[in-house]
């Protein structure tokens, strides 16, 4: 899977009275993505590399390679997944990474470019959302809503890239619109409106 929408947060909530009740299973796995997502920018903040003034210093791939990798041990174990390997590979300017069901790639270009780290991180908390979707298949017990896993599984068997079907429908299908709001989510919690 080649490849950013967020989740609205209840920061706002001031009695328990305005707590949301989970009425059903979805609700659930929509207040545990949101924990994910809390978790994930309270633990990436603590990885000093992917602060833009650091990151601007790093100039050998490698180093900004296991900053990244860095990044998806943190969020695997915030997922209850196993870490996979972050490779640079050549791919095309307009490709930022993948997921290909065992490391995540991203563009060398990119992660040595003008590209900045928050397009790097995004990256790879985009992918390793794709590698949570196939590990919940995997072991669905991870996720309180058996609905979402069917959801994603049919949706991985019927797969829609932008090339053949448009940006569009490749972005409305299930598993891209989760990779893309959780990782735009994380995105924005950790660097807000920041331009680097």
């Amino acid at each position: 899977m080649d490849s950013n929408t967020s989740l609205d947060t209840n920061e706002n909530i001031e009695t328990p009275s305005d707590v949301p009740q989970i009425t059903d299973l979805t609700d659930s796995f929509s207040l545990e993505t949101r924990g994910q997502i809390a978790d994930g920018i309270d633990s990436l903040r603590q990885i000093s590399e992917i602060h833009p003034e650091q990151w601007e210093t790093i100039q050998d791939a490698n180093e900004r390679l296991a900053a990244l990798q860095n990044v998806e041990e943190n969020m695997a174990s915030i997922q209850g997944r196993p870490s996979v390997p972050v490779e640079a590979a050549s791919m095309e300017d307009n490709v930022f990474g993948g997921w290909n069901g065992q490391t995540i790639r991203v563009n060398y270009d990119h992660l040595m470019g003008d590209q900045t780290v928050m397009e790097n991180v995004d990256t790879i908390v985009h992918e390793g959302r794709h590698a949570y979707q196939d590990y919940a298949i995997e072991h669905p017990e991870i996720i309180s809503d058996q609905n979402i896993i069917q959801e994603w599984k049919d949706n991985m068997q019927d797969y829609k890239n932008a090339e053949t079907y448009g940006l569009e429908i490749h972005l409305n299908q299930p598993v891209e619109a989760d990779a893309w709001s959780y990782a735009n989510s994380i995105q924005s919690g950790l660097y807000g409106d920041m331009e680097n």
